[in-house]
């Protein structure tokens, strides 16, 4: 058993009192050359009548317990890998969703001969193709999701815009499931400095959840409005769903927790990362049983008082 260094130099070490003790724990090989984890104490004991000191050692086998962490590491290291990977699919489902939806569009569009069934088409494949690139966009945010966003990237956002081009692109979806859309857009709303493409994630990913939250159909209500103290916008996305039980409703913004059957819980974490890195903020209210609403508050642009 090869420990007798380290043993040794716990047994020099003068400690003060009459019982000085040490603990230290390593990995030591046996004679027979199997490597094992040893918890080592050593009591040093003084005897104040004579002039004598000895030591008590006490050799403790601790490898199967290093070998347990290790594996519950490995394991906890594999399952947020897996609910990194689930979620990721999911986050780049809901693109897609969308080029679906817009091709199937398409290929009615093409059955007719009018030139403006024609350009409806051209209109559909110019988002699809934004939305195709917003996927690999994703891809990259989820690869540098503990990564602030760089500041150089932002630029004057006109928010009614970003809401209009979501309700766009869930248009079909919202038909599908009965779901009637109320949109109230201020006028006098100013520009906020933003990353286009993630303010439409966040928008994107509430309307989502709104339209989840209503399988059976129902209403959904989005407005803006201009605040002034202070001053910025204000976007709200209000349903009224199945509503969230009091009891879940203080985890939504944490990561992996889900109210859902499906979805590996990061889209609002991912959401109000977001909005939080912009210098906004994001609140939800709900009651089970009556809707949920979101509001996502996001400050003006300097200069655009």
């Amino acid at each position: 058993f090869q420990a007798e260094d380290g043993i040794r130099d716990l047994v020099r070490s003068r400690g003060l009192g009459d019982v000085y003790k040490r603990q230290m724990e390593g990995r030591y090989v046996r004679k027979d050359g199997h490597p094992i984890y040893v918890n080592v104490t050593v009591s040093l004991v003084q005897w104040q009548d004579v002039n004598a000191r000895f030591a008590i050692v006490m050799l403790e086998d601790i490898s199967a317990r290093k070998e347990a962490q290790a594996a519950l590491v490995r394991s906890e290291k594999l399952a947020l890998t897996g609910k990194l990977a689930a979620s990721l699919a999911h986050e780049i489902n809901n693109p897609l969703q969308s080029v679906l939806g817009f091709m199937s569009l398409v290929e009615e569009l093409l059955e007719e001969n009018e030139e403006k069934a024609k350009e409806d088409a051209r209109t559909y494949i110019r988002i699809a193709i934004e939305e195709v690139k917003r996927a690999a966009d994703l891809v990259r945010q989820m690869r540098n999701i503990n990564r602030p966003s760089a500041l150089d990237e932002r630029k004057p956002v006109d928010v009614n815009t970003l809401v209009e081009r979501v309700l766009t692109l869930s248009q079909k979806k919202c038909q599908e499931q009965h779901v009637q859309v109320t949109w109230k857009a201020a006028d006098d709303v100013a520009l906020v400095s933003a990353i286009p493409d993630q303010i439409h994630q966040v928008f994107l990913n509430l309307t989502l959840n709104a339209l989840d939250a209503m399988p059976d159909g129902g209403e959904l209500h989005i407005s803006t409005a201009r605040t002034e103290a202070p001053a910025g916008v204000e976007i709200c996305f209000a349903d009224d769903g199945e509503g969230i039980a009091p009891d879940k409703l203080g985890h939504l913004f944490e990561p992996f927790y889900t109210t859902k059957t499906t979805g590996m819980g990061l889209g609002l974490y991912i959401s109000q990362k977001i909005i939080q890195e912009h210098g906004g903020r994001m609140n939800v209210e709900s009651v089970a049983g009556e809707g949920t609403a979101f509001t996502v508050w996001l400050p003006m642009q300097r200069g655009t008082e």
